[in-house]
């Protein structure tokens, strides 16, 4: 597993999403229940536009593997991409609340930033989608989601 999970990363961060999707996908069929590889199989899916399914694929990695937060971290700003506000506030909630059971209270600063600017995002009446710089914000971190965050199992 560990050679299809160091495989799938380096397609990742290559943004070839396809072949990571295959590779993570071969390493499930030998371990179905491998958390890092179906985290893994999320970014690749993400990249590839099925937002759904890595959503999907990252819930069950949380299942499998509560202690990892990763998970938590790649929903929330596809979520929020997706317009899904009060989803992705949720999974910021959720951040905050893993992190400060473990004492980990430092890590828990940004999340409470994004947390507080979503809010402000989710009570402002809207007319048109995004302002500017919300919008660029997104538009850089939403695709890079993929390439950047390293897979649980790689670290």
């Amino acid at each position: 597993m560990r050679e299809h999970r160091f495989l799938t990363h380096a397609y990742l961060v290559a943004r070839e999403y396809g072949k990571a999707l295959a590779i993570a996908d071969a390493g499930l069929a030998l371990a179905p229940d491998d958390a890092a590889l179906i985290a893994a199989r999320g970014y690749a899916e993400a990249g590839l536009g099925d937002v759904e399914q890595a959503l999907a694929d990252w819930r069950r990695a949380l299942e499998l593997d509560s202690e990892d937060i990763g998970a938590l971290y790649s929903m929330a700003f596809p979520l929020e991409h997706e317009r899904r506000l009060t989803e992705s506030a949720k999974a910021w909630q959720a951040i905050i609340d893993w992190s400060e059971a473990r004492g980990h209270t430092l890590e828990s600063v940004w999340p409470k930033q994004e947390l507080a600017r979503l809010g402000r995002e989710i009570a402002r009446p809207r007319t048109e989608g995004f302002d500017d710089e919300s919008d660029e914000r997104n538009v850089r971190a939403f695709p890079t989601v993929a390439a950047v965050a390293l897979p649980p199992g790689c670290r």
